[in-house]
This record gives structure tokens, C-alpha cells and sequence, in this order.
């Protein structure tokens, strides 16, 4: 009679009340509601910063290509067809004329690449028409898609007498109830028509 008592004790001793029970997933409710809170809120803020840093990033690369083809081409164009669509150069497209290169970086003699910059919707697209043996690749690509507004301002009416270029760049993106902003601007001046 004494073992049944002893084995008693002990299984008494290993057994949880209810009030300890309740205790436990009290805090292990309160835990995992603090643990959530604290992962929402990091996705949140890593989500703007990643916003952040795509508006960024996306202005910058329609500021570099924009300027790194001005800066080569011959001439702002006033319209160009380039594969059944005419292209017009104003406040919101630029048609460039460019000399054509060959892969090691030689002017291929009279002949022209031609790159368009235009904003459709909130994308922004630099297409590129090479001429036979060019080392530029004809092509499309997109630079932005969080564009609020592109708009291009030339130093002369006449645009083929036209020796610099204002390019004035808008990104913006919207999550939640904060915003991503990005404004750059820069006057490129096209260096075939200084010389």
C-alpha cells in the first residue's frame, strides 16, 4: 500500500492545473500578437524602403540613358518612323540621331542609329533603331514603371539646330497611405553640335 501512494505523489506532481494551463496560453496568445505586430510592421517598412529605393533607382536610369545618348547624338530629329510608327520629338518623346558604331566604337560612315525616349502610361521606354552593322541592338526597353511625368524642353525652336536638352523626370509610387517620390533634372548638352 505504501508503492501505490508513492506512485500516486508522483503522478500528481507531473500534472498541470488548469489554472497554470490558462496562464500559459495567455501568454503564448500575448506572444505571438506582439511577435505579428512586430513582423507587420518590419514587412511594412521593408516594403516602403524597397519602394523607395525602385523610385530611386528608376529615375536615375531614365537620367543616365537619356544623357549618355544626347550627349552622342548628331541631332534632336523632329519625327521618325521607326518600324511603321512615327516618333515625334516634344515635350514628351525625344527622337535622337546618333552616328553609327561598329563593336569596336568606330563611326561607321554614313550611316545613323536613331533612339526614341517616350513615357506611355507610367512606363518609361527607350527604343532604339540601329542601322545594318551597328553595334547598337535595335530594340525596346523599359526604364521606369512608376513614371508620373517625363518632359523634354530644347534650347532652340528649331529642333535639328537644337544644342541642349532638358530633361525633367517625375517618379511616384503609392503604397498604402505614404508616398515614393523621385524629381531629377538636367540641362545635356549634345556634344556632336558643340564641335
Amino acid at each position: 500500500m505504501l508503492k501505490i501512494n508513492k506512485i500516486r505523489r508522483v503522478s500528481a506532481k507531473k500534472a498541470f492545473t488548469l489554472m497554470e494551463l490558462v496562464i500559459v496560453v495567455t501568454f503564448t496568445a500575448l506572444f505571438m500578437i506582439v511577435l505579428s505586430r512586430f513582423f507587420g510592421n518590419y514587412w511594412k517598412s521593408f516594403n516602403f524602403m524597397k519602394a523607395t529605393v525602385e523610385v530611386t533607382w528608376s529615375g536615375g536610369r531614365v537620367m543616365t540613358e537619356t544623357s549618355r545618348a544626347i550627349r552622342q547624338a548628331d541631332m534632336v530629329v523632329a519625327s521618325k518612323v521607326i518600324s511603321g510608327t512615327t516618333y515625334t520629338s516634344g515635350a514628351g518623346s525625344l527622337v535622337l540621331e546618333l552616328p553609327s558604331i561598329d563593336s569596336s566604337g568606330n563611326i561607321l560612315s554614313g550611316k545613323n542609329d536613331y533612339i526614341v525616349f517616350y513615357k506611355s502610361g507610367s512606363n518609361i521606354y527607350m527604343l532604339t533603331s540601329g542601322a545594318a552593322g551597328s553595334a547598337r541592338a535595335s530594340g525596346q526597353e523599359k526604364l521606369s514603371k512608376t513614371a508620373q511625368s517625363l518632359v523634354f524642353s530644347y534650347d532652340n525652336t528649331d529642333l535639328s539646330q537644337a544644342k541642349k536638352v532638358d530633361v525633367d523626370v517625375q517618379n511616384l509610387q503609392q503604397l498604402g497611405n505614404q508616398t515614393n517620390n523621385s524629381h531629377l533634372h538636367q540641362q545635356i548638352n549634345l556634344y556632336n553640335k558643340q564641335l
